[in-house]
């Protein structure tokens, strides 16, 4: 590994500051706080990383479906699950649950395929099991689709949960959607 490669850990998404929108690589979550990690050469805009890269291969068409479903944008989904399930960590992956999806908050729910979670998601989840398809429908920013999901009852635990989840679309989706071929 050479220099460039090496990776250096930046501030945690809850944590504002001016000018911290840099693309991020991946995430990684230490006692319930995501952290972000970026190679320190700024030009890995443009490739997209090879945890994103199997990310994007496993649940891109299942985001655009969803995306399409629900009248949103589907990278905005894709923000939301790569925050609440690692970029699809193994945990998410035995359980085929890329939402962190809960039983009201309690043990995560586990899926037969990752279609049937987001199924779930758009038609059965949330407070009134009606799904979080009508919170997100029509959502034109990533700011509008985190709050409506959190008016919605998404994480009730975290106070940072919406602005965490545009901060990972601003700074590990969107600068890497053309690169990702998403």
């Amino acid at each position: 590994m050479s220099d460039q490669d090496i990776l250096s850990i930046e501030q945690a998404p809850s944590e504002k500051h001016v000018g911290d929108d840099k693309p991020v690589d991946h995430w990684i979550t230490k006692d319930h706080h995501h952290i972000p990690i970026t190679k320190s050469q700024g030009n890995q805009r443009r490739k997209c990383p090879p945890r994103k890269q199997a990310f994007f291969e496993r649940l891109g068409g299942i985001f655009k479906q969803m995306g399409l479903e629900a009248q949103t944008n589907p990278a905005f989904i894709a923000a939301l699950s790569a925050y609440e399930s690692s970029w699809l960590g193994q945990h998410a992956q035995s359980l085929h649950n890329p939402f962190g999806l809960t039983a009201a908050g309690g043990n995560d729910l586990s899926f037969p395929s990752y279609e049937a979670a987001a199924k779930y998601w758009l038609h059965q989840a949330g407070r009134e099991h009606k799904g979080f398809m009508s919170a997100v429908k029509g959502a034109k920013t990533i700011d509008k689709f985190a709050e409506a999901l959190r008016k919605a009852g998404y994480n009730a635990v975290n106070s940072d949960w919406s602005s965490d989840v545009a901060k990972v679309y601003r700074t590990s989706i969107a600068p890497f959607l053309t690169g990702c071929g998403f």
